[in-house]
């Protein structure tokens, strides 16, 4: 990273996985912090980048540039400062129904954007680390390093690298990525913020909900994550 030490300072590492190293660097220019993603699979982080551009949503990064160069990709891309969900979780320990519920809806409508989105994506790795809580309670998904146009089957290197067992749909290793798998793994994630099989009392409402989306039939969950947003959203203003 020789050519960032005149303009930017690396302050601090974010996180690094089996493609890329993201960073967190300092614009002395332009007196901002940014993030920076770099690797050398050109293929995925040139697909994540062209995603990233054809969307203007404030449930995403928004990205600023996307570079090769000595055989290395980098995305540029906007810092979000805030706090993922498993550290979340760790800081304050199981989540109440009530915030799993505004969490989930507020990542259905994520997940929406990027559903109905011509073509649609799959985002194909829902889990806490991927999902941000920003200062004011909003959430933004990190990491399109997953996502791929629904109904583009999956290669080896695809299944093996994206998804995460915990959390990735019966399908997801069959090779075949539909939307109403984002909609399983967030059924895996409100299980996990509310320790649901670890003790964790829900209301029959909820559990419905959720049980819905983790069906192994991708046929019996919801249709869309809208549909989910919705009736969980309506749970949500019944216990207003």
């Amino acid at each position: 990273m020789e050519e960032t030490k005149e303009r930017y300072e690396v302050l601090k590492t974010l996180g690094s996985g089996a493609t890329a190293e993201v960073f967190l660097l300092y614009d002395k220019l332009l007196e901002r912090k940014l993030a920076l993603k770099r690797g050398c699979k050109k293929e995925i982080l040139r697909r994540e980048a062209k995603l990233l551009a054809g969307f203007s949503s404030p449930y995403f990064p928004a990205l600023y540039d996307y570079t090769e160069e000595g055989g290395e990709s980098r995305l540029w891309m906007e810092y979000i400062d805030g706090e993922n969900l498993a550290d979340r979780k760790r800081r304050i320990g199981r989540y109440t129904e009530t915030e799993a519920l505004e969490i989930g809806v507020r990542t259905a409508q994520a997940l929406h954007v990027l559903h109905t989105a011509s073509p649609p994506w799959v985002y194909g790795d829902i889990r806490p680390e991927n999902i941000m809580m920003t200062g004011t309670g909003g959430v933004k998904l990190i990491d399109f390093g997953s996502a791929v146009e629904a109904g583009t089957p999956l290669d080896r290197e695809d299944r093996q690298r994206g998804g995460t067992p915990l959390y990735a749909p019966p399908e997801h290793w069959t090779g075949i990525p539909d939307v109403r798998g984002d909609i399983y793994a967030l059924g895996r994630l409100m299980q996990d913020m509310l320790q649901m099989g670890r003790g964790g009392v829900v209301s029959r409402e909820c559990r419905r909900i959720i049980e819905r989306c983790v069906q192994k039939q991708p046929p019996k969950r919801y249709a869309s994550a809208e549909k989910f947003a919705k009736e969980a959203g309506l749970l949500l203003n019944r216990k207003d």
